[in-house]
């Protein structure tokens, strides 16, 4: 008898779970608007989808740049160039990721550094930045790199 009950207890404590676990990611749904998709739109999901693109860019650079040294016909001048390129792009990533936490401790929840050749972009989640904020943020990031950078600040915010 036992044999016969235990696969349709098994079915049922399936369903409950599911039940439950259908639930459980109904409440857990982020505050945001939705896009054309139906997806649910927030600060965190633009950043992170910016900071995606900005780190593929930079992968395929790495990646064809170590592809030029494994080809194995350049002098060893070209290579340490190349090496030095390289190490310059991961220093990018952990520069911007050095300065989005410095930012977060000025009190933004969110925000977002991307740094190309001498400019520096940042976006933080605000519906407006202030002159005396603005100055916060490029002395912050002044003082970490050097004063030959240009510095843009940009308040961003969902419209719903």
């Amino acid at each position: 008898m036992f044999k016969k009950t235990l696969p349709i207890f098994l079915l049922a404590l399936v369903v409950v779970l599911s039940v439950f676990y259908i639930k459980q990611i109904g409440n857990d749904v982020p505050s945001g608007s939705l896009d054309d998709g139906g997806n649910i739109n927030t600060i965190s999901t633009e950043f992170a989808q910016k900071r995606l693109e900005v780190l593929e860019e930079r992968t395929q650079v790495i990646c064809d740049l170590e592809a030029s040294i494994a080809a194995g016909n350049l002098e060893n001048t070209d290579i340490a160039v190349i090496v030095d390129e390289i190490n310059k792009l991961y220093y990018l990533k952990y520069t911007e990721v050095e300065l989005e936490d410095a930012i977060s401790i000025l009190g933004y929840d969110e925000c977002l550094v991307i740094i190309a050749n001498f400019d520096v972009n940042v976006s933080v989640s605000s519906s407006e930045i202030s002159a005396k904020e603005f100055i916060q943020i490029t002395n912050l990031i002044k003082t970490k790199l050097n004063k030959n950078y240009k510095v843009s600040v940009e308040a961003v915010s969902l419209q719903n």
